[in-house]
């Protein structure tokens, strides 16, 4: 994992490196002006081009968070996703991003496998190209809406 910071806007760049053919793979993350941590992930030929597309996502990631602070929400977030957005968003979850990532001892082998590559047609198609890459997850962990599951 290799760290870029980016002191003008407080975000942190990280490259994952992979065994995929592909390109780049970047995660960023910052914390906002509220107080909580925001990510975002993406890929591109580059790292340059995977990490202002990651850029979009954590901008997306700041609005969905800051709307459940703002909302005050007190009862269960239905969504799974959702919910592991708000624990990483907070300071425990982001402890654990940051043990993960800098873990020296990989919990899983580093071999990347492609289970879809393709294009995800839809009523969107006549305006755009929406296309996805979906590796194989290292665990089952995901399935288990419970787990607080880093799925970004």
């Amino acid at each position: 994992m290799s760290v870029v910071g980016d002191s003008l806007f407080g975000v942190t760049a990280l490259r994952l490196e992979h065994t995929a053919k592909f390109g780049e793979v970047a995660i960023v993350f910052r914390r906002s002006a509220a107080g909580h941590v925001s990510y975002g992930y993406s890929a591109g030929s580059t790292f340059h081009s995977a990490a202002a597309r990651a850029a979009v996502e954590l901008a997306r990631n700041e609005f969905v968070v800051g709307f459940y602070k703002l909302s005050n929400v007190v009862r269960e977030v239905p969504n799974c996703f959702e919910r592991r957005c708000l624990y990483f968003a907070g300071e425990e979850g982001h402890a654990e991003f940051l043990r993960r990532v800098f873990d020296r001892k990989p919990s899983r082998d580093s071999k990347w496998s492609v289970l879809f590559d393709g294009e995800l047609a839809g009523p969107w198609s006549k305006y755009a190209t929406v296309w996805r890459v979906t590796p194989a997850m290292p665990t089952k962990d995901y399935l288990d809406p419970k787990c607080p599951f880093f799925f970004w």
